[in-house]
């Protein structure tokens, strides 16, 4: 009679397992689907932000340009060529950096820690929109900036003769700069790939209420020290 008892409360609880692994098998397979329709719909989110930066600096490209002087838009395609470089150094970064030290610093409620970890668990976002939006977007733009500047190079100094040679020269300048300068930049940015986290960390940490408040407090203490 034990026996069969024991048996009886094994099915049970057989049952019950099951019961509870069938009700929990729909609720994963919600949360992927959940998750795979927002990896769907990222690319909506990353053409309307390539739209809104690109209409925003092409705007401010074409006042300069319109402005016609040479050295606002020798400034304006440097300014271009050095974000692109800055902006790739950060997608690598937070793709190659270790997320150990981060999650320490988070613990012990450092400044900035918090938003370097969103960033770390975000990494193939933070990456893409770096490294393939406003990447590309500088990179296109600098292009145009770079031929509008050899068009008033040559009218300003009636050089439209050797129009052509001033627009291979400076071409290969920027592409030269652009490549060489990410080459260098993603060495450091794999290096140092931590220190260039929290650093961008703590400067979007400014438009946290919450790390501002712990900005703060962290001053406050060091102070009574």
């Amino acid at each position: 009679m034990k026996t069969k008892e024991s048996n009886n409360s094994e099915d049970h609880l057989n049952d019950d397992t099951s019961l509870q692994n069938e009700d929990a098998s729909p609720r994963k397979s919600q949360k992927k689907k959940n998750k795979k329709d927002k990896k769907n719909t990222w690319w909506i989110k990353v053409i309307f932000i390539t739209l809104v930066l690109a209409a925003f600096v092409s705007f401010l490209s074409e006042l300069t340009a319109e402005s016609g002087n040479i050295a606002v838009l020798i400034v304006l395609l440097f300014l271009l060529v050095v974000l692109s470089i800055i902006f790739d150094c950060i997608g690598v970064a937070v793709t190659s950096c270790d997320e150990t030290p981060i999650i320490s610093m988070a613990s012990r409620k450092l400044y900035g820690a918090k938003t370097a970890l969103l960033l770390k668990k975000h990494s193939s976002t933070v990456s893409s929109i770096c490294n393939d939006v406003i990447g590309d977007i500088f990179g296109i733009i600098s292009g145009t900036c770079s031929a509008a500047l050899v068009v008033k190079i040559a009218i300003d100094f009636d050089a439209e003769s050797v129009q052509r040679w001033i627009a291979i020269v400076f071409s290969a300048f920027v592409s030269a700069f652009t490549i060489g300068g990410k080459a260098f930049m993603k060495t450091v940015a794999i290096n140092k790939s931590n220190e260039i986290v929290m650093f961008v960390a703590k400067i979007l940490a400014l438009f946290s209420k919450e790390e501002r408040k712990r900005r703060k407090k962290d001053k406050a203490q060091s102070k009574d020290k």
